[in-house]
This record gives structure tokens, C-alpha cells and sequence, in this order.
């Protein structure tokens, strides 16, 4: 029943989907009225033998078209391997990850110029162990959520702080978004779009730097639910987030933050794939799609699990002081395309069977809508 997309759900064996044709033309033959009321499965197709000869739903479909490409041994060998690539280059962005952000840095630096990201906004929020906590959710950068006593740096050689609303020139009462004060950093009041322009490339490469650190980056939305409580810094009254009460720290203790590693071992995946469907589009047609699709989930699952396995391995999913190993992480972005993709091939198993059924139902089973012979 592979060529149906159902080989994977019911096992190997045809015995059910023979029961069930046995157990339809039954139907068909016989009115409800007369039919015996059985209390088990087995039980009704027992009985339906007593009316009609066994049925070979192989048989009787054999010349309806095939709804899936069925994957073949060395297609799953290969579609493993993909994985298992997957997870080895996520492995060594996370192992060499201070290194690459070093080399970035200085790529930097040689053609932005020295110290293009040393002062900047979004590590102003907050300093020190768990500073990711204010002004790195890049996904909320748009959102008023950051309360005008909020602390932020004013001065990097002093350390000195002062309230983001004083740092602005605002109401402390007011609600400030953090598009608001990276405008103030790098902003241009001559020219809006100079003042995007530049804005856009600090965030940028500020976060592809960050992405390679341990820590990396906060899931899409945290910062929504972090709450900012009383802070008093050097003298200087206002609030900030408390990291170790945050939802930030719960999401790193679960390695859940993102990471340059996630969206490596993505890319490998869908290059290979690509590659791979490419190379016989010609001969596959118009089930090349259906492949891609096969292979994608095999070796998103195969890299997925394998990360799992190294966090189970290592205990990474306790609270620990210690950084994450590599490769030890939930790979989020991964995760995401992965239950697309699954819901994806469930509703396509889904429709299939539903045309199956409505195909058999028309074109195989005797009278099955007057319940006549």
C-alpha cells in the first residue's frame, strides 16, 4: 500500500487493507437491516466472508495510479547520511562559534571601519552574564514594551547608567520600543534612509556576530513575557529584567536559544536535497516532489535526533552553570520545518486516502451506493 502513501502508518503487510475491502464489498452487498451486529473487528470480517470471497484491495486497485513515490533503501541510506552531514557541520559552527565571531569581528572592523559594533545598543540594555535578556529579541524590536525607567548604559568608559527615557528625552511614563533607541545610536535626522540604512547594517551584523556565541540569540517573542523589576545601579534608580527569574534563562538551561548552528544545519539539508532532486528531475518527473519531501523529513529527523542524543548525553536538559556542549541543543528552526513538513505529508496521506476511497467505492464495489448486487 506504499504507492498510497499508507505503508508507513499500517506496516508491511496487506492483510488490513484486505479485511477492510472484504469487510466494504460486504457492505455493499448486504442492507443494514440485515446485517449482524458483531461486537469486534474480527469479528465483522468473519462475517462478511460468510457473504463475500476475500478481497485483494491490491488486486482490485492495481490500475489506479500511484498518489506517492515509494522510497527506496538507498534513497533512506542516503537521506541518513544528509542527516548525519546535518548534524556534524551544526557540531563544529557550535565548537569553532567564538572563533568565526573573531574573524568576523575583524572582517569588520577592515571594511566598516575599527569598532563599528564595540559601543552599541543592544548590549546598553544590560551588561554582564545574561544581558541578552533586554535588547536582543529582534522579533520585538517593534513593540512598546520597554518601560521608560528602564536602565540603559550612557557611558561605556564609566559604566555610568541613566533611564532610557532621560536617555531619550521622553517620559519615564512612557512605553519605548527598542527600534526607538537604536534609531538614537545610529539614526540620521539629515536622512531617513541613511538613518535605516545604518541602523539595519548594526543590527545585522551585531546579531550574525551574536549567533555564533554560546549564548546566541533568544527565542522569537521572549522579551514580551520578561517583566522588569527594581534596579538600582552605581546610584542610579530604575528597573531592568532579572535574568536569573527570566524565561530567557529557562530557555538556555533547555538549549533552546538560536544559534548560527541551526540555521547551518538547515542550509546543508536543503542544499543537499536540492542538489540531489536536480540530478533526477528528469527521470523522477512529476514525483520529484514527493521525494524532496520523503528525504527532507528523514534528515531533518535523523540531525534532530542525533542533537537530542548529545543533549541526553551530555545533560543538558538540567539547569546547569555549564555552557551548552556542541550540538547539544534543541534545534528550534530545524524543529519548525520539520512539523511543516510532517503536517504537510499527513494531509497529503490524508487526501490521497480520501480519493482512494471514493475511487475503490465508485469503481470496485458492487451496488455500494443502493446496496444492491
Amino acid at each position: 500500500m506504499a504507492k498510497f502513501g499508507f505503508k508507513n502508518l499500517f506496516g508491511k503487510s496487506d492483510d488490513f487493507f484486505d479485511k477492510e475491502a472484504t469487510i466494504k464489498e460486504y457492505f455493499a452487498i448486504v442492507p443494514p437491516s440485515e446485517r449482524k451486529k458483531c461486537k469486534t473487528y474480527d469479528e465483522l470480517y468473519q462475517e462478511a466472508l460468510q457473504y463475500v470471497k476475500k478481497q485483494s484491495f491490491k488486486e482490485n486497485t492495481a490500475d489506479i495510479e500511484d498518489y506517492f513515490y515509494e522510497i527506496n533503501t538507498a534513497e533512506g541510506a542516503l537521506a541518513v547520511t544528509f542527516g548525519m552531514i546535518a548534524f556534524y557541520v551544526a557540531y563544529e559552527v557550535d565548537k569553532n562559534g567564538a572563533k568565526i565571531e573573531d574573524k568576523l569581528d575583524d572582517i569588520v572592523n577592515k571594511v566598516l571601519g575599527n569598532g563599528y559594533d564595540t559601543i552599541n545598543p543592544y548590549d546598553s540594555m544590560r551588561r554582564g552574564k545574561g544581558h541578552r535578556s533586554e535588547g536582543h529579541d529582534v522579533f520585538s524590536f517593534g513593540l512598546k514594551n520597554i518601560p521608560g525607567d528602564a536602565l540603559i548604559v550612557s557611558d561605556w568608559k564609566t559604566g555610568a547608567r541613566k533611564t532610557v527615557a532621560e536617555f531619550l528625552g521622553v517620559s519615564k511614563d512612557s512605553k519605548i520600543s527598542m527600534w526607538e533607541i537604536i534609531w538614537k545610536f545610529y539614526g540620521n535626522g539629515d536622512s531617513k534612509l541613511k538613518g535605516v540604512m545604518s541602523c539595519l547594517s548594526h543590527t545585522i551584523v551585531h546579531f550574525a556576530k551574536d549567533l555564533f556565541t554560546p549564548d546566541g540569540l533568544p527565542l522569537p517573542f521572549t522579551s514580551i513575557f520578561e517583566k522588569f523589576s527594581f534596579a538600582n545601579k552605581g546610584g542610579t534608580i530604575g528597573s531592568e529584567v532579572d535574568y536569573t527569574k527570566s524565561l530567557l534563562k529557562k530557555e538556555m538551561d533547555l538549549g533552546l536559544e538560536m544559534k548560527a548552528s541551526d540555521f547551518a544545519s538547515l542550509a546543508v539539508i536543503e542544499t543537499l536535497v536540492e542538489l540531489y532532486i536536480a540530478s533526477r528531475k528528469k527521470e523522477l518527473g512529476d514525483k520529484s516532489k514527493e521525494l524532496k519531501q520523503d528525504i527532507k523529513l528523514i534528515s531533518m529527523g535523523t540531525c534532530l535526533s542525533m542533537q537530542m542524543a548529545a543533549i541526553l548525553t551530555y545533560g543538558q536538559l538540567k539547569t546547569s552553570t555549564e555552557a551548552h556542549k556542541p550540538g547539544a541543543k534543541v534545534n528550534v528552526l530545524m524543529t519548525s520545518a520539520f512539523m511543516k513538513l510532517t503536517v504537510q505529508e499527513m494531509t497529503s496521506i490524508y487526501k490521497a486516502r480520501h480519493s482512494i476511497s471514493k475511487t475503490y467505492k465508485s469503481g470496485y464495489m458492487r451496488g455500494y451506493n443502493n446496496g444492491t448486487e
